[in-house]
């Protein structure tokens, strides 16, 4: 069972400019990735080798093609997600929790999962490689649906050869409306 009082400590800060002013420096953005080098992740998270500096990352976030989101506990910054090739109402999506967090990621993203409504998202879709078993449990426990293996979709950038994920999608389901009262 959740704890409601978490999540009204939980908050996210998505990339966007109001009026031309950004809502996070790059600075922010390059400490991200330098938090996501420090707890071995840059390879697990970004594993076909293109975001692999801070200035890549940097890069990634800032592409207008790519809702970008910081992820707070408290005052802490327990991580970031992005959304990209968006088609419609869908979108690939991409979680990383830092290592001190991981406690938060589960209930952290059924809270960025039911804020999705706004965004007007119908399903998220995406899949980690078969070899990591940490975000395939994750899903699982997000309430990710698997579809099956989708072969050789993946670039490992360090192993050279591509690899078999486990694809699947979460349907961002509308809010219960209250029903309508005769009067």
């Amino acid at each position: 069972m959740e704890n409601k009082t978490e999540h009204k400590r939980y908050s996210l800060l998505p990339f966007v400019s109001f009026d031309g002013v950004p809502t996070m420096t790059d600075s922010q953005i390059m400490e991200l990735f330098h938090q996501t080098k420090k707890d071995g992740l840059v390879e697990v998270v970004f594993c076909n080798g293109k975001t692999n500096s801070p200035e890549s990352f940097l890069a990634m976030a800032k592409r207008p093609e790519c809702l970008f989101f910081m992820f707070f506990y408290k005052t802490h910054t327990i991580g970031y997600a992005g959304i990209e090739n968006i088609i419609d109402r869908r979108g690939e999506v991409y979680f990383c929790f830092f290592n001190k967090f991981t406690a938060h990621a589960v209930p952290f993203t059924k809270y960025f999962l039911n804020a999705a409504r706004n965004l007007h998202f119908d399903v998220l879709i995406g899949g980690p490689p078969l070899w990591n078993q940490r975000a395939i449990r994750f899903e699982k426990a997000i309430g990710w649906q698997p579809l099956g293996v989708l072969p050789k979709a993946v670039w490992n950038h360090r192993k050279q050869e591509s690899q078999d994920v486990l694809w699947g999608y979460y349907e961002i389901k509308p809010k219960n409306k209250p029903e309508k009262r005769e009067v």
